[in-house]
């Protein structure tokens, strides 16, 4: 097909995501093993101060199922969920319990959840389709809930050597995003750098408060 040149880049974001859904798919065990003993407990403090002990967490693309586990651990009631079967069946296994099969642009809760932790999983939704996913993330929280985001800090979007897409954040960019969404106030937005492989890797993370209606 010869595309028009509008059309390109649209249809290059789709075949990243498409090479995306592919790796995880073929590498899913390779992925659960690498990602599982990386050390991100100094994230989870910020999140779980604003929460009850025994709050309803919704884990979204909960991967190896690393944080749902250390959750778990703690008391919390977690529901984990990953869109790729592949990943989700390694979660099942690590964690005994079922990981349920679900995308973000088809999630599908209402008023259930106390907090949603999405660590360093939504950066692979299309920059276009994350108003409609921050939406249904704020369906899914109860009223005052609070969500953890996070993103590679980054002024472009990007691919990185293994085909995946990411849609990346600076501090502006983010509060510029979730500024335009009513249901949510921003409670905090701060960049750090982390250890990755062999090198280091900035993030963006952010926390925000669903509010009341």
């Amino acid at each position: 097909v010869k595309w028009a040149p509008a059309d390109i880049p649209l249809v290059d974001q789709y075949k990243a995501i498409a090479a995306t859904v592919a790796y995880y798919a073929a590498n899913a065990q390779a992925y659960c093993a690498e990602t599982r003993v990386f050390d991100v407990g100094d994230l989870y403090r910020p999140f779980l101060d604003q929460l009850a002990d025994d709050a309803h967490i919704l884990e979204l693309g909960c991967g190896s199922g690393r944080d749902s586990k250390a959750f778990m651990d703690m008391g919390y009631i977690v529901t984990p969920v990953d869109g790729n079967a592949e990943v989700a069946a390694c979660a099942e296994e690590y964690l005994g319990r079922p990981v349920a099969v679900t995308t973000f642009q088809t999630l599908d809760y209402h008023k259930a959840f106390d907090g949603v932790w999405a660590s360093a999983s939504l950066l692979h939704c299309l920059r276009s389709q994350l108003p409609d996913v921050l939406m249904r993330i704020s369906q899914a929280l109860k009223d005052g809930g609070v969500a953890y985001l996070s993103f590679k800090w980054g002024d472009a979007d990007s691919v990185d050597n293994r085909g995946r897409h990411f849609t990346n954040f600076t501090e502006d960019s983010l509060k510029g995003l979730l500024g335009t969404l009513t249901d949510f106030t921003v409670m905090k937005i701060w960049t750090e750098t982390k250890p990755l492989r062999d090198g280091e890797q900035q993030w963006v993370n952010a926390l925000v408060r669903k509010l009341a209606r």
